[in-house]
């Protein structure tokens, strides 16, 4: 009698001092936590189980780095024709077919044919205020005399509605390749 007299306390205790899981019947995607039934989403993700990704009020670009270019000409020719070529690189914003200045890097002087400059790229002003629109970024080469040549570069749009907010985004075209370091903002 004592005996099941203990297990009957013991299982009473145990079945009181059980409370429901609130989130027990709550699914939230990789983007949320259940807290309290209801799903808490991370930044730049809404919706009832954080499944819809969130376009940024604007991405901040925190580095770009060169990753390759033409080493010549498309003739075969140097850039330059009896040193490397003084690199820059310009990151612009395109309204329409017009581009717009958004950031000039330091010129790098005198680069050894095919190799890979490092840029020190102070990008602090470099805010894209229009996530959804094209940007580009372009390598030219400095001149002694007259307008700098345009090497070439790389089209690119900076967010897509599924990329979930890379920290590093690749952008490549032909013989040219950037990385670029971005932040979000929303």
């Amino acid at each position: 009698m004592r005996i099941a007299t203990l297990l009957f306390i013991a299982l009473s205790l145990l079945f009181i001092s059980c409370d429901d899981d609130p989130c027990e019947d709550t699914f939230c995607t990789e983007n949320g936590t259940c807290i309290n039934g209801q799903c808490v989403c991370a930044d730049g993700f809404e919706g009832i189980a954080c499944e819809s990704q969130v376009t940024p009020l604007s991405i901040r670009v925190e580095d770009i780095v060169l990753t390759r270019y033409p080493a010549t000409r498309a003739d075969g020719t140097g850039w330059d024709p009896f040193d490397g070529p003084d690199l820059f690189m310009q990151f612009e914003y395109v309204e329409g077919s017009i581009p717009v200045v958004l950031f000039t890097s330091e010129t790098v002087d005198n680069v050894p044919g095919g190799s890979i400059p490092t840029f020190n790229v102070t990008t602090s002003n470099i805010i894209i205020d229009n996530p959804l629109d094209r940007y580009q970024i372009r390598l030219l080469d400095r001149e002694l005399f007259g307008s700098p040549e345009d090497m070439g570069g790389v089209s690119f749009i900076p967010y897509t509605t599924t990329n979930r907010f890379p920290e590093f985004v690749d952008a490549s075209f032909g013989d040219f390749s950037f990385t670029f370091t971005l932040s979000y903002r929303f």
